[in-house]
């Protein structure tokens, strides 16, 4: 009795309240990745059940599976990738440093940026281009205009007033 005329139902260690009984198992360790099941097997308590591709006693550890892609090897369920490949099954290009205008590909020479329009590649796709030749001016992003590529001089130089050169 709760002292207000309702009762409340206190559960067993492992058990949670459903519905209307104490029938849904819970797990110490939260399961992450998975689903909390009840354990008969020699009085343990209840375990997690690991979705496909999880392990460890709460289902947090990307277990080493599906490494057709051939960019990693896996050692006791810990995944080791390749230089330039990442993510859960090293198939992911990885480009160090981040590609700054565009993405990053892998087609198994090593991993490069491949730049989006106007980006030239420099190093990471951080290098603007301009439609057409700026000739001795540099192209820079534009102060006023938000994405947009303009010429202007180059440091140290100035435009002849008279002449626009």
């Amino acid at each position: 009795d709760n002292g207000d005329g309702t009762s409340a139902c206190l559960c067993d260690l492992g058990w949670e309240l459903g519905l209307t009984d104490c029938t849904s198992p819970t797990c110490d360790p939260i399961c992450v990745n998975g689903t909390c099941i009840s354990s008969s097997i020699d009085g343990k308590a209840n375990v997690c059940e690991c979705d496909a591709g999880y392990t460890g006693d709460d289902c947090n550890t990307v277990a080493c599976i599906d490494m057709e892609a051939g960019h990693g090897i896996c050692v006791n369920d810990v995944i080791y990738c390749s230089a330039g490949w990442g993510g859960d099954t090293c198939s992911d290009p990885v480009c160090t440093p981040e590609c700054g205008h565009g993405s990053c590909q892998n087609e198994g020479a090593g991993a490069y940026c491949e730049c989006d329009d106007l980006w030239d590649d420099g190093f990471n796709c951080d290098v603007p281009q301009c439609e057409g030749d700026c000739g001795d001016w540099t192209c820079v992003l534009s102060d006023e205009l938000l994405d947009t590529h303009v010429c202007k001089c180059v440091l140290g130089y100035s435009v002849d007033p008279l002449s626009g050169d």
